[in-house]
């Protein structure tokens, strides 16, 4: 991590580590270490690897369930499949490692209906934003 001075920082560059379940600077090792407080260079790490997951491409299938009473049932153990109910209806976000056709059934009340997903590439932020969207229900 390149050092700030204007943040007070008096080296050019930090190194920030990942161990044992915390993270560590270099700034927290000097004599003045423990009077820093908060470490920035910690803070802009984590704050990295967050946008980082957000920005990143997943691939995923959005399917909509005029009902409540549904269930999704997919022939492929790869897929990840997120429910979420709201106004009535259910949606479900199926997720696969890369691009997939897949054959699926859908049961809504008492029909059953084949289905072939394919799962395209979206930014996670994407699904993540649907998956939390407010007055959502998400079940896995």
């Amino acid at each position: 991590m390149k050092g700030e001075p204007s943040m007070g920082d008096r080296l050019p560059q930090y190194i920030v580590r990942f161990l044992n379940g915390r993270y560590t600077c270099d700034c927290q090792m000097g004599a003045w270490g423990a009077s820093r407080g908060l470490c920035t260079h910690i803070g802009a790490v984590i704050i990295s690897r967050i946008y980082e997951e957000l920005v990143k491409t997943v691939y995923a299938a959005i399917i909509k369930a005029e009902c409540l009473d549904s269930e999704l049932i997919i022939l492929n153990n790869d897929a990840v499949i997120n429910r979420v109910t709201q106004d009535g209806s259910t949606i479900y976000v199926v997720r696969t490692g890369q691009e997939a056709t897949i054959r699926a059934f859908l049961a809504c009340n008492d029909e059953i209906k084949e289905l072939v997903i394919s799962t395209r590439p979206m930014k996670n932020w994407e699904v993540m934003e649907l998956l939390r969207g407010k007055g959502h229900t998400i079940s896995q």
